[in-house]
């Protein structure tokens, strides 16, 4: 069996969101019970995936939905390694609207010390 040659190196984007804890980012998370109604695991579009989405889109200069999920269905691959994957309007939306602001809010004051 023949393997790639070609070695993983880290995008831009994933040496920009790499230093987000996972650690207290779960915490913040649990504490609002932000991944509450909305999908956890692997196949769930958490709090984790949604804030990479969202930094994403502002690093991208994005502005809406139809741009940040037409943004992430362009690089699937290229976002793999950031636990990303593409998604629909639909679902950022419902994310969007049922997880409390004072999630990222709290992400927010975290990264900015």
């Amino acid at each position: 069996m023949l393997r790639s040659a070609v070695l993983f190196q880290a995008s831009g984007f994933l040496r920009l969101v790499e230093p987000l804890d996972r650690r207290c980012v779960n915490g913040i998370v649990a504490r609002h019970r932000g991944n509450h109604g909305v999908g956890s695991g692997d196949k769930g579009w958490t709090c984790q995936r949604h804030l990479k989405a969202m930094l994403f889109a502002q690093f991208a200069g994005l502005k809406s939905l139809r741009e940040i999920a037409e943004g992430l269905a362009a690089q699937p691959a290229g976002l793999y390694h950031t636990g990303l994957r593409p998604v629909s309007k639909s679902t950022l939306s419902d994310a969007s609207a049922a997880r409390p602001a004072a999630v990222f809010r709290e992400i927010a004051e975290l990264v900015m010390g």
